[in-house]
């Protein structure tokens, strides 16, 4: 723990092998990013995610742990896990979405 936080790398999600990419937002600022990504959500079945930050730090925050996203640390999203963003300050980032080939 960091101080109240769960910061756990190693439960960090790894993107499977054999996906493909089928769709990447346009990036997001602070300013600009979506309320829902903000709030818990999850990916359709079959489908993953990846938070990849180009500027600043994202916290990828789920029931059991937290990924701390930087631009050399980006964050996978498996599906129907229940997650949602917290922006550590002025950021930018996408997120692409992957399912199997």
């Amino acid at each position: 723990l960091v101080g109240s936080e769960m910061c756990i790398r190693d439960r960090s999600h790894t993107l499977p092998e054999n996906m493909q990419r089928y769709l990447t937002t346009k990036s997001f600022t602070e300013a600009t990013v979506p309320k829902q990504l903000l709030a818990n959500h999850s990916i359709k079945a079959g489908s993953w995610g990846q938070v990849v930050v180009e500027s600043g730090e994202v916290d990828l925050v789920f029931a059991t742990h937290t990924h701390h996203v930087t631009p050399d640390s980006p964050g996978a999203i498996p599906p129907v896990e229940s997650h949602h963003l917290e922006l550590r300050g002025p950021v930018q980032f996408y997120v692409t979405f992957y399912r199997p080939k």
